[in-house]
């Protein structure tokens, strides 16, 4: 079933982002990808993520922020200095005109700004509020900042429970817990738009980075909650199961084993060329190969380094033993799987077209696509407040004075 260009899922959709950073934006990209108008609010200076994650994992990249594109494609900005009297009552003066109000401010600035749900539903009654934390609304930290490094990997304990006995704990890539956080904002967001359609009245919507985490680790903490004993850590040169474990090949590339089905094991021993091993009393059954796993384990990593990891690729594959490469960030993004089910788009961007990811769903027959690039700082400012009924004195007055600032910075940024 092929797209038509008059099915965008959030057609005539306002969204108003006063977040920066990546759990918020991630969502508001998304919803601009559906066909939501999506307005950012950002300081003189711009988002704090701007041009910073470009030069922490690419510091040799074009002048393009390619991060920040990615969060923040499709929107439009407008660049309001929230500290100035003139500039908070501008932006009340936005809010009747969005359905839905996304924010990562903590609760104090929010109060600060007059942007808590209290206030945004006294003068909009109707609207969707989105907040996203990093420990949560409640509780003693509820006001404490946080990034995913601190709040979703090091606070969750999913940054102890990959770490191996032998190792130090594991630092996690920017903006991995973030994304999953986007994700649940906007399933939160999607849902209280049906509620608000339903009763008519104005809901809150709240996730947090730590929480996110939580839910994905639910295999190990919905028994933690039970028996509370932490999972012990796993061993690569002595796991629980020798069947699910990464093992390097002849040419130094990894493969990664994850075979626990009763079946697994035959196969295997036919896809290393050790029929014997099927029948071998050490390990013939699971509780066997978890007694003599180091031994076992030594003795796989032995064979696979007497071949490359293609090799090892087709004779797993063949024997029907369930594997995957360790791949390189580079060369997953040229992997035909990814290419053939359209993970990645292009945005046609000023400074010249590149590609970035594509929205992580599809919806068959529906217009979802990357819109555009992300906006210069400020770069939509008097349109969007033309829009909203401010006149043309007005507009003029609050960029004269700087409470506005209008296309700042160049799109490139």
């Amino acid at each position: 079933m092929g797209q038509t260009t008059d099915r965008r899922p959030l057609q005539g959709l306002r969204v108003l982002e006063v977040a920066n950073w990546i759990a918020a934006p991630c969502a508001g990209a998304w919803m601009a990808d559906l066909g939501a108008e999506v307005v950012k609010v950002e300081p003189a200076s711009g988002d704090s993520m701007r041009r910073v994650l470009r030069q922490a994992t690419t510091p040799n990249a074009s002048e393009v922020d390619h991060p920040f594109q990615q969060a923040n494609r499709g929107k439009r900005s407008i660049a309001v200095d929230l500290e100035s009297d003139a500039g908070r009552a501008a932006v009340h003066r936005l809010l009747p005109g969005f359905d839905v109000i996304t924010t990562n401010l903590l609760p104090g600035r929010l109060a600060r700004f007059g942007l808590d749900e209290e206030t945004i539903l006294e003068v909009h009654p109707s609207a969707v509020i989105a907040q996203v934390s990093a420990f949560g609304r409640e509780g003693d930290d509820a006001d404490s900042p946080g990034f995913d490094m601190t709040a979703f990997f090091a606070r969750s304990g999913a940054m102890a429970a990959v770490a191996a006995p032998e190792s130090d704990p594991v630092r996690y890539r920017a903006g991995q817990g973030d994304h999953m956080t986007g994700m649940n904002l906007l399933i939160g967001i999607l849902s209280a738009l049906r509620l608000r359609d339903l009763t008519g009245e104005g809901q809150v919507v709240h996730t947090s980075l730590l929480q996110t985490s939580t839910w994905s680790l639910g295999c190990d903490l919905s028994a933690v909650l039970v028996d509370g004993v932490t999972p012990p850590s796993v061993s690569r040169v002595e796991p629980p199961n020798p069947l699910v474990n990464t093992y390097r090949c002849g040419d130094g590339k990894w493969i990664n084993l994850v075979s626990p089905m009763r079946p697994a094991w035959k196969r295997l021993c036919e896809a290393i060329g050790r029929p014997e091993w099927v029948d071998d009393e050490r390990y013939v059954r699971h509780v066997n190969r978890q007694a003599n796993a180091r031994t076992l384990v030594a003795e796989l990593d032995a064979i696979f380094a007497t071949q490359d990891r293609d090799h090892w690729g087709e004779a797993l594959t063949e024997a029907g033993v369930t594997w995957a490469p360790i791949a390189e960030m580079a060369d997953a993004v040229h992997d035909p799987q990814l290419r053939a089910n359209h993970a990645f788009a292009t945005i046609d961007h000023p400074d010249g077209s590149f590609e970035t990811l594509n929205t992580p769903f599809r919806i068959e027959g529906a217009d979802v696509a990357v819109r555009g690039p992300a906006p210069a700082v400020g770069g939509d400012s008097a349109e969007i407040l033309a829009a909203a009924g401010f006149s043309a004195d007005e507009v003029q007055s609050l960029v004269d004075t700087g409470v506005v600032v209008d296309g700042a910075l160049p799109s490139s940024s």
